[in-house]
């Protein structure tokens, strides 16, 4: 069996990995005057010329390169969160393991679609709808199920100590005043800083709970009111 200490410290860093690579993702320049990440151009409504397509093309070359970097943080950084939830609630780790690596998945797929339809433009193949649309329903299914995953984690992590809520708190109240964004048009900007501070949090506890690892995931004895203690010493017990 592998040593829980390891997983969790294995976690911490994937989870760090993917925070470096998101605050990459912010200093990476978009080259064009449309809103990010220029829909009009994969939906076939706005023709680029030859110099906007190259940058358009070389932008996203990078960008989904590093982007395939976080998903591979964040696919190892899962695995500790889950594994740390499990410790708590095996059956609810199992789902948080499941709906954690679905939409990194889905984000994958987004990626290999999108460039497949720059990768059309530039061969001046006509735009396909139908996959416009199989690239917009990933994207969207990707943020909603990790959110979603995000606050079963939480969920699950809550307890009396401060890192556990704040994990908590960002992966349910902070997701849900970010989720609005889905579809107020500023997706890029709040899902990247949502993200950004979930995975820096999950590294910080994950690295934490690697060094207390057991004592870390001990329940604490209950408390007994003086009734109990009474009753306690009068049965011997």
């Amino acid at each position: 069996m592998a040593n829980p200490r390891s997983i969790l410290r294995v976690g911490a860093i994937g989870a760090t990995w993917a925070t470096v690579m998101l605050i990459l993702l912010l200093f990476v320049p978009w080259p064009l005057d449309v809103t990010f990440p220029g829909e009009e151009v994969l939906a076939g409504k706005m023709q680029l010329s030859s110099e906007d397509l190259a940058q358009y093309t070389n932008f996203f070359g990078v960008f989904l390169a590093i982007d395939g970097l976080f998903v591979i943080g964040w696919i190892v950084g899962w695995v500790g969160i889950a594994f740390l939830v499990r410790a708590r609630s095996p059956w609810l780790g199992v789902v948080v393991l499941v709906t954690g690596l679905v939409p990194a998945l889905l984000d994958l797929a987004e990626n290999e679609i999108m460039w497949a339809m720059i990768q059309g433009y530039q061969l001046d193949f006509p735009p396909q709808p139908s996959w416009f649309t199989a690239w917009k329903i990933s994207r969207q299914l990707s943020y909603w199920i990790f959110y979603a995953a995000a606050a079963l984690a939480g969920l699950g992590l809550w307890s009396d100590r401060l890192l556990d809520r704040l994990v908590t708190i960002v992966g349910t109240v902070l997701m849900a005043v970010v989720t609005p964004s889905l579809y107020l048009g500023s997706l890029p900007v709040a899902a990247s800083a949502w993200f950004l501070v979930w995975f820096a949090c999950t590294s910080v506890l994950l690295w934490r709970r690697a060094t207390e690892w057991p004592a870390a995931e001990r329940t604490p004895p209950a408390r007994k009111g003086r009734a109990g203690q009474e009753a306690t010493s009068t049965t011997g017990e």
